[in-house]
């Protein structure tokens, strides 16, 4: 088996390890092309630093929470459980690769955007009765669509 050559970088840093309070959980999809507009959105919504928030980023974002898949809601339920957040932010957008690889297309902006309005509400169902059986506090759920158009 060949051995990893490259250096392994340590880094010293200074950090608060008392911290495990965050104001914002934050649910977004790995999608490059919204990121940046998402964070900087949602920081001047919710008037926070968003370096003081946990971000969740996998693809499909809300899509896997509404699916039920269990390592969407782990890392929703690590997250909750770990650094209690006021609020969980479940974000969606359209254009959305996961969708498409999943076989989930759309005829037309409209019915696309209905689409994830359902699958918001279908996600933030799934977090609550997840994190419920786990017996954990549940945060405030917000809803948030960014749409291309």
């Amino acid at each position: 088996m060949k051995k990893n050559t490259s250096e392994i970088g340590v880094n010293k840093l200074e950090v608060d390890l008392e911290r495990h309070k965050v104001p914002l959980s934050i649910v977004k999809c790995i999608d490059p092309r919204f990121n940046k507009a998402t964070l900087v959105a949602m920081a001047e919504k919710y008037e926070v630093d968003i370096a003081d928030c946990d971000q969740l980023a996998f693809a499909g974002g809300a899509y896997r929470l509404a699916e039920g898949d269990s390592f969407a809601l782990g890392e929703v339920e690590a997250s909750v459980a770990l650094h209690h957040p006021d609020t969980l932010l479940i974000t969606s957008h359209t254009d959305c690769g996961k969708l498409k690889v999943s076989g989930i297309c759309f005829d037309d902006h409209d019915t696309e955007t209905s689409y994830h309005r359902e699958m918001l509400e279908r996600a933030a169902d799934n977090v609550r009765l997840h994190l419920e059986s786990k017996g954990l506090h549940v945060p405030e759920i917000r809803l948030e669509l960014f749409d291309h158009q």
